[in-house]
């Protein structure tokens, strides 16, 4: 699988209304990827837009400014699109409940890089090999001779910087750099992304990273770090799980942890829903958090996965908690958490 496998499958739809979608929840990856190839695609003929569902993490919200090709996932949405690409996304079941119709009813392709996906759509490239899928957007753009302009640059350069940890994770290979520089030569602005992305902390997201500091526990002599949010963590915050996006890299930072998660519940209208509880992971090499998330049905990469659990936060915690405990630190005595949530 190769950029040209996108290209011929894009060629000989010149002029037609493209919809590019990625997982819920977006993060820099999956929003710069979409509204970065949404306007490389609008440059040459195509009309293109990134379709959503439910609030941008206000980090990201630079991005999005007046007149960006981005519009929200309304009902019906895709009976005005001729075709569909899902980018950062390996299956159906990762896409909002809003999108997932355009999946049976658009000729689609897909943009990926997680290694557990398989791809959705006739045309497929995916590469476990890449930094992030802003990186293989731009090795697309480069192979079909595509112009980037600024704002897709700093779009893809947002999708590059956020998916490599500011190119101090162990996908910061020559190609990511690569990649990057092509970025910054199209017009991306680093200092401009820096201010936004890491340097423009909201009061809210304070509040829950006060909270989730006094809930993190060390365990497994300080090489598993966990903590939670719940509902009413967030709603005393003002908050939502958009602003917690970036919290489980709090637990991954502190000193001898090889091993982090943070566990959170979705924000919902209707208390009658079952609980759900979302579990991000975070490791160190050679731990993988594959091992942990596929168990629960999750996916992701080595180093950074995540899963649903369908469970009180007291139950999610014991389970993913226990089986953390059985792949990375087997045989010790403090395994298991007891400790209710």
């Amino acid at each position: 699988m190769t950029p040209e496998t996108i290209l011929d499958f894009l060629r000989p739809r010149t002029g037609q209304r493209l919809a590019l979608v990625t997982h819920v929840r977006p993060d820099g990856d999956a929003l710069g990827s979409v509204l970065g190839l949404a306007r490389i695609l609008n440059r040459v003929g195509y009309s293109a837009d990134a379709v959503v569902h439910g609030p941008i993490a206000p980090y990201l919200g630079f991005l999005v400014p007046p007149g960006a090709p981005i519009r929200e996932a309304s009902p019906d949405w895709w009976r005005r699109y001729d075709c569909l690409g899902v980018l950062d996304c390996g299956d159906a079941s990762r896409l909002d409940e809003s999108i997932r119709p355009a999946v049976d009813a658009l000729p689609a392709f897909t943009i990926n890089h997680h290694p557990t996906s398989a791809g959705i759509g006739a045309a497929v490239w995916i590469d476990p090999s890449a930094s992030s899928v802003g990186e293989m957007v731009v090795r697309l753009a480069t192979a079909g001779h595509l112009p980037i302009d600024a704002d897709a640059a700093q779009a893809l350069w947002t999708a590059i910087v956020t998916d490599t940890g500011r190119f101090s994770y162990e996908n910061t290979t020559a190609a990511a750099l690569t990649a990057a520089l092509a970025c910054v030569e199209a017009g991306a602005s680093p200092p401009e992304a820096a201010t936004y992305l890491y340097q423009s902390v909201s009061w809210a997201e304070r509040q829950l990273q006060r909270t989730v500091l006094n809930n993190m526990e060390l365990r497994h002599d300080g090489r598993l770090a966990t903590s939670w949010l719940t509902r009413r963590d967030f709603a005393e915050a003002g908050s939502g799980p958009e602003d917690a996006q970036n919290l489980v890299n709090v637990l991954r930072d502190t000193s001898g942890v090889e091993a982090a998660v943070f566990f959170y519940e979705p924000v919902a209208t209707d208390e009658s829903i079952p609980s759900v509880v979302k579990a991000s992971l975070r490791t160190r090499a050679p731990l993988d958090a594959l091992d942990v998330a596929v168990q629960f049905g999750g996916g992701g990469h080595a180093r950074a996965a995540g899963c649903s659990i369908a469970a009180p936060m007291a139950e999610a915690r014991r389970l993913v908690l226990g089986a953390m405990a059985a792949a990375y630190f087997p045989g010790d005595r403090n395994r298991i958490d007891t400790r209710p949530a």
